[in-house]
């Protein structure tokens, strides 16, 4: 009796690797054919359940092939089949080592670290959870703030990508800001409602002469000596971190006519308005205030 023919598994197994994952670097461990057709009317379809590996990720998945008889058979389409039996899962744990490029990215671009290295101990990884936590220590020391400690990154496997994505950082108990405020700044501005051709410019200076509170985390109390026109003022006034790069110092004089605030960023780098006929139920600039000096430009000395 006459028995038709069919592709055998190496055919099957060499068109599944050329046609459909369309890459040789694919290593299979597992090619079942579950369910095929007897080949009649030079039409072969076969659905077969295979699980490949593929840079350090396992893909359980099943396909249907679809192939037509000329002299031989030839692979003609493909397509998914049940897709709610598909698994993909990590085989190896990630090194820290890889990411960190990565992580640097989710960070403040203005922060620059002079250290920023993988601590591989303090590495964790749950393969059937498929979760990582990355462990850095880091250090970034400027004028103004030096910090060190260790900073926490989450990872998630992503079945669809098939790779390890970031999800969150946060600050290890042993991150620690430590800001030095005992400094002194200068800088010039005309007016902020200026007559060019008749307005000169103005050289403020600051000094601060103590700080209190929490001073070094970025919060207290400051005073310090604002220098402008050979007059000095003792002014006091208040510290608070901002942000994760700087900090903002308002300050007034001890009959609150003059209103003094700097915008410090970690570098030093400072801008700050001054007001020196300050009244705080004043709600519009007047075009006939001179007394206002926006954005000077601060620089330590």
């Amino acid at each position: 009796m006459f028995r038709t023919t069919t592709p055998n598994i190496e055919q099957l197994k060499s068109d599944f690797i050329s046609e459909v994952l369309k890459d040789e670097k694919y290593s299979i461990s597992k090619f079942d054919v579950i369910n095929e057709t007897d080949g009649k009317n030079d039409n072969y379809n076969a659905i077969i359940d295979v699980t490949y590996d593929y840079d350090n990720v396992e893909y359980h998945r099943q396909y249907e092939l679809f192939y037509k008889k000329y002299k031989e058979w030839v692979f003609a389409d493909s397509s998914d089949y049940n897709e709610d039996t598909w698994e993909v899962k990590p085989t190896t744990a990630p090194s820290a080592s890889d990411y960190t490029e990565n992580c640097k990215s989710q960070l403040l671009k203005t922060i620059k670290y002079d250290k920023f290295e993988p601590v591989d101990s303090k590495t964790t990884v749950d393969l059937e959870a498929k979760t990582a936590t990355f462990v850095y220590s880091v250090e970034s020391k400027t004028d103004i703030r030096k910090i060190s400690g260790e900073i926490n990154f989450y990872y998630e496997f992503n079945d669809e990508k098939g790779e390890w994505v970031y999800k969150k950082f946060s600050y290890a108990d042993s991150y620690n800001k430590k800001y030095d405020l005992m400094k002194t700044w200068t800088g010039s501005s005309k007016p902020y409602l200026s007559e060019k051709d008749t307005d000169e410019e103005v050289t403020f200076k600051f000094e601060t002469t103590k700080c209190e509170g929490k001073s070094d985390k970025g919060e207290g109390s400051i005073q310090g000596v604002l220098t402008y026109n050979d007059e000095k003022h003792d002014l006091t006034g208040t510290i608070s971190d901002t942000s994760n790069n700087s900090v903002t110092l308002v300050l007034y004089d001890k009959d609150e006519k003059i209103k003094f605030v700097m915008y410090i960023k970690s570098d030093g780098s400072t801008l700050a308005d001054v007001d020196l006929n300050y009244n705080p139920n004043e709600l519009i600039y007047f075009a006939d205030q001179k007394t206002k000096y926006n954005d000077i430009e601060m620089s330590l000395n």
